[in-house]
């Protein structure tokens, strides 16, 4: 084994698998400063991330970016 993890996000239905804007907010600011995110079953995956892609098809989603833009911008 190389030493890779092999993870897959959980369903859109699922309960908890869609993030808040204060939880998405949350993972992107520990993403950018630590280099990781907390999966659904509380493990710290460590992610070397160079981009954020965001998924939404609501007027929050444009709020969303809004916030991870200046987040990203300030720190």
């Amino acid at each position: 084994m190389l030493g890779i993890e092999i993870v897959a996000l959980d369903p859109g239905s699922e309960a908890g698998a869609v993030l808040d804007a204060r939880q998405m907010l949350e993972q992107a600011e520990r993403l950018c400063h630590e280099g990781c995110v907390i999966a659904a079953d509380g493990s710290r995956l460590h992610i070397a991330a160079e981009t954020l892609c965001v998924h939404g098809d609501n007027p929050a989603s444009v709020q969303a970016v809004q916030a991870l833009r200046a987040l990203v911008a300030g720190g």
